[in-house]
């Protein structure tokens, strides 16, 4: 679904000014993780209202994709499985149980440690980066882990830390098992 519209519109810029844009492949590929990355918020806007918390889904799916742009983690094979997988996974996160701060800081910690542990995660087809930039963006990963929990313990952003401990579990041998599981279920047709 996503795919095709991204295609359509790739072939539209394409023929606005064919000799200086990139081919209709490249065109593609971005046009679809921005309609991905769009679809993805407005149904974490949706189930944000469903549940009265649309702040607090907001946080987590913010938080849970810079980790997941500078971490890793296993792919689907259709941009709206995964779509309709992280919502569900942002989802399910929000359900985790919180008494204080130090919880916060538990989960910060936890997912920071999981990161540390696990990361980066690339598919066999991916490009995989330099050594030297893998190290940068994990540094940068620490940084925000870091501001996320003292955002988490003092502007009552939970959700930022919940974001962590999500790609934190996701990168981990079972969190990578769960999500080529349910890719496959999801191609089986089952899903979609």
């Amino acid at each position: 679904m996503l795919e095709r519209l991204a295609l359509t519109l790739a072939h539209q810029v394409k023929a606005l000014n064919a000799e200086e844009t990139e081919s209709v492949e490249v065109l593609t590929f971005g046009f679809t993780i921005i309609l991905h990355y769009l679809f993805t918020l407005l149904l974490v806007i949706a189930v944000g209202l469903l549940h009265g918390e649309i702040w607090l889904f907001l946080q987590i799916a913010l938080s849970f994709t810079f980790m997941r742009v500078l971490t890793g983690g296993a792919h689907l094979d259709h941009s709206i499985g995964c779509t309709l997988l992280s919502v569900l996974f942002i989802t399910a996160i929000f359900w985790v149980p919180f008494a204080n701060n130090y919880a916060w800081i538990l989960y910060g910690i936890s997912g920071g440690l999981l990161i540390w542990k696990y990361a980066p995660y690339y598919e066999a087809h991916q490009v995989v980066h330099t050594e030297h930039w893998e190290r940068r963006k994990k540094r940068i990963a620490y940084i925000l882990i870091v501001l996320f929990i003292i955002l988490a313990m003092f502007m009552s952003a939970q959700g930022l830390v919940l974001g962590v401990l999500l790609q934190g579990v996701l990168l981990t041998p079972i969190g990578l098992k769960v999500t080529r599981q349910l890719n496959r279920f999801i191609l089986k047709g089952a899903f979609l």
